[in-house]
């Protein structure tokens, strides 16, 4: 969707990364920031220094690899058009953790779908908005 993307990320115990992966803790590291968005608009900004009075987020959580994932590509993002510390991101994300196989396979199937419904989406640029 232009508006929006799906993500799925399994997070496996790191017991089970290192027997099947032969590495070690260390090598696990999701390599975000471990910071919270910026509270005056709620949007990290990767080009500018981090102000020390930011909340830290737990290493190598869901919340760290967001932020990350978001500063990365508003860093990039912003280096493509040549608009240098331009928002692009609405603050925060929707998590919900996928319980079994049955609910795996409806969601793959929402992900694969949901693109389809872009031209009758409320936030369509060229639809009327029911806000």
């Amino acid at each position: 969707m232009p508006n929006h993307f799906h993500g799925i990320v399994f997070i496996e115990p790191l017991a089970y990364l290192e027997a099947n992966h032969g590495v070690g803790i260390n090598d696990h590291a999701v390599g975000a920031q471990g910071i919270a968005p910026l509270q005056s608009n709620g949007l990290p900004q990767s080009d500018a220094p981090l102000p020390t009075n930011m909340p830290n987020r737990k290493p190598r959580s869901l919340g760290s690899l967001i932020a990350g994932f978001k500063m990365a590509v508003t860093k990039r993002i912003n280096l493509l058009r040549g608009t240098p510390k331009v928002p692009i991101w609405q603050r925060n994300y929707y998590e919900h953790i996928i319980r079994n196989e049955a609910a795996l396979y409806k969601i793959r199937e929402h992900v694969q779908t949901n693109p389809i419904s872009w031209n009758t989406d409320q936030l369509h640029p060229q639809n009327p908005s029911k806000w």
